[in-house]
């Protein structure tokens, strides 16, 4: 590893983005999906240090999809600082209007990874962000059940309650407001 430090310590910032672009289109290029899912973090990692070169649509939705892939594998493996990061950098390269469902998900799964690390009001931001682009009840719902699920973590019972309450109205279904 000191050797590649020492060669790259060579090389301009430029030359390297270049070469991890390289690096990035060769091994999608050349492995199978499974092979490709094996080194994940290495081509998530090479596009991410390589995305102001990317101008191509395709290659962005590519980018998003390999950091997408890196978040939730990082956010399953309890890593959840590096599966911010990788959503992050999926964020970056998607918009609602084409690419509604990967997006949804990036900010649903960043969102529990943030409220995990203890950052709350990020959290909060996003799932009432992602609440309000939501274009299905159930969407909606499922952003208020993290919501609920955030709001519990800081003993905030109340706005929980009401945040289900909201989850439940969407279905037409009443929440009453005191014991009966």
């Amino acid at each position: 590893d000191r050797v590649r430090q020492a060669a790259l310590s060579q090389v301009s910032e430029a030359e390297q983005s270049e070469l991890n672009l390289k690096a990035a289109r060769i091994k999608t290029k050349h492995l199978s999906e499974q092979e490709a899912d094996e080194d994940l973090f290495y081509i998530a990692n090479h596009f991410i240090a390589s995305e102001k070169l990317i101008h191509d649509a395709t290659e962005k939705i590519q980018l998003a999809s390999f950091a997408h892939r890196a978040g939730e594998k990082a956010r399953n493996a309890s890593a959840f600082d590096g599966a911010i990061n990788y959503f992050d950098a999926a964020r970056r390269h998607l918009n609602f209007e084409n690419n509604y469902h990967l997006l949804y998900d990036v900010y649903l799964k960043q969102a529990e990874c943030y409220y995990l690390t203890g950052k709350y009001k990020e959290a909060e931001t996003d799932l009432d962000f992602l609440y309000n682009k939501s274009t299905s009840r159930i969407d909606k719902l499922n952003t208020l059940f993290v919501k609920v699920y955030l709001l519990n973590i800081q003993d905030n019972k109340l706005p929980a309650i009401e945040a289900a309450r909201k989850g439940y109205s969407l279905f037409n279904i009443y929440m009453p407001r005191s014991k009966a």
